[in-house]
């Protein structure tokens, strides 16, 4: 030690004390208290004081650091836990889902993009890695080293208790072999499985035990999640092995891997289906990103690598073999039955914006009447037409109701009467979604509105599959008008009327129908 305390000392002043006051009287002598009663206390105290002190130190950096936008690993873990639950999901789930136990520069600077965190990821790197250079891979517990320390010593305990975590999860966890456990009867069991273990930190395992947002239970390929940090060779003999317990057969991790060893044009379909509820959404979202109404080779090959597929180019042959477009493909590609009912709800709505499917509201049940603007013409400002003057052209507005170029005496008084007539009404898209759909404005549309929207439009087909066809989650019971096409304009109103503020998802040939409209 570089500073000495006056605790260092305690017992030799204890024991000098202590013979001191034997050569006193018995009634003259003081207690001596045990060795280290009130030193210890003092340097508990000082100790904790210096760690407050470093902790407040370190997180106002840290925070001084975030306020500057500037990427740092506080930062990147607060991201992690944002997106993907905790920073345990994450590396489970995407990083290292492959279970090697680290990772590459070039998979942690994909993962950084995916989250939205720009700036210096080189230095970013060299903070997580400890400047071990680009060649040197990253393991959890630079990543996180408390998660990883946390997991460690739960992980020991168990295994000190039951041997094998499979053990420790039938005997401890589960005992009643429901295959599913919530918090209520996780906290129980870690009062017998990890009895050292305090109430806030039950929280925080089961917290790190979840694989997505809103999960309220575990199974038994959560509790794997314990195995994070250990190496490959060690973790069959951590996890215990036996008839049902086979080290591949993980749900989570079996998706995760199936979803990248995409070879095929269903297998493509199937990941668009599972990860954006719908081929319309997934066509919206992550295929037709620059809403042209199709996609080239090159962008389909961005789309990819974007969404962890490798097999690009034999995808892109099957995509071409059931169309005879040479080099993009479309909705009606990707899907035919989502491309057919979406055309016809669009014609469907693009009639009823102009009143000819549904019975327009009382306000504009008629059209406006002529708004007559009265302007007393005095005499000697009628122009006269002395043959040097063209005649007003049809476009200009006097055309309507020309002044007569002689006046005679029984016109004195007449007055010019222009007629101002109100535009005729442009079909819109969101005014046809309205109309059918959100009448009051309640912008959510759930499934029994939609189909009473669907059967004011005359829609031929089933309501129900297009529900389906359409909306953007699995399990979302509603539509709101952003979920068919990228709305660029919030407001009821236009702001520009000769700019589009509605990017459609595809993009049609105007019948003859449609051109009259139009």
């Amino acid at each position: 030690k570089e500073t000495l305390f006056l605790w260092d000392l305690d017992d030799m002043f204890v024991t000098t004390r202590r013979l001191w006051e034997r050569k006193k009287p018995k009634h003259l002598r003081r207690p001596v208290k045990p060795v280290g009663t009130s030193l210890i206390v003092a340097k508990e105290t000082n100790e904790a004081r210096i760690r407050a002190q470093k902790e407040a130190e370190a997180k106002e950096l840290g925070e001084s650091l975030i306020v500057q936008h500037a990427a740092t690993p506080q930062l990147v873990r607060h991201a992690l836990e944002r997106d993907f639950v905790s920073t345990v999901a994450c590396w489970n789930l995407e990083l290292d889902w492959r279970g090697k136990g680290t990772i590459t520069r070039s998979q942690f600077l994909a993962m950084m993009y995916r989250c939205g965190i720009c700036g210096n990821l080189q230095k970013l790197w060299d903070d997580f890695t400890q400047n071990r250079g680009d060649e040197a891979s990253m393991s959890f517990m630079d990543l996180d080293p408390d998660a990883q320390a946390f997991l460690n010593e739960c992980r020991g305990e168990l295994l000190k208790k039951y041997k094998t975590l499979t053990q420790a999860w039938h005997e401890g966890i589960d005992p009643g072999h429901l295959e599913i456990v919530d918090l209520k009867d996780f906290a129980d069991a870690c009062k017998d499985a990890l009895p050292l273990l305090k109430d806030d930190k039950v929280n925080t395992l089961f917290h790190y035990l979840m694989a997505r947002h809103g999960q309220r239970s575990i199974r038994k390929e959560n509790w794997r999640i314990l195995l994070t940090g250990l190496p490959p060779s060690e973790r069959p003999s951590a996890w215990g092995q036996g008839d049902d317990d086979d080290p591949h057969l993980n749900t989570v991790f079996r998706e995760q891997e199936e979803t990248r060893l995409i070879d095929t044009l269903d297998g493509f379909k199937r990941m668009l289906k599972a990860k954006y509820g719908s081929f319309f959404a997934a066509w919206k979202h992550a295929l037709d990103r620059e809403h042209n109404g199709y996609v080239m080779k090159q962008d389909f090959c961005l789309t990819c690598r974007r969404l962890g597929v490798k097999e690009v180019a034999s995808i892109w042959r099957e995509f071409l073999e059931s169309t005879d477009k040479k080099n993009l493909i479309t909705l009606e590609v990707l899907d035919t039955e989502t491309a057919e009912c979406w055309a016809e709800l669009y014609r469907l709505l693009w009639k009823a914006s102009v009143g000819d499917t549904l019975a327009a509201p009382a306000s504009s049940a008629a059209p406006a009447a002529p708004v007559l603007e009265v302007n007393e013409a005095p005499q000697d400002e009628v122009p006269k037409d002395d043959g040097a003057s063209p005649s007003p052209l049809p476009d200009d507005p006097g055309a309507t109701n020309p002044v007569p170029a002689n006046p005679g005496p029984e016109n004195e008084l007449q007055r010019s009467v222009t007629t101002v007539t109100t535009p005729e009404k442009t079909p819109n898209l969101k005014e046809g979604w309205r109309r059918a759909f959100d009448p009051r404005n309640i912008r959510r549309v759930e499934r029994p509105r939609f189909f009473e929207g669907c059967k004011k439009l005359g829609y031929s087909k089933d309501p129900g599959r297009l529900f389906d066809l359409l909306r953007p989650e699995r399990y979302r019971e509603y539509l709101v008008y952003e979920d068919l096409v990228t709305d660029l304009n919030p407001n009821k109103f236009a702001v520009k009327a000769n700019v589009k503020d509605t990017y459609l998802p595809m993009k049609y040939v105007a019948t003859e129908e449609e051109v009259s409209l139009r």
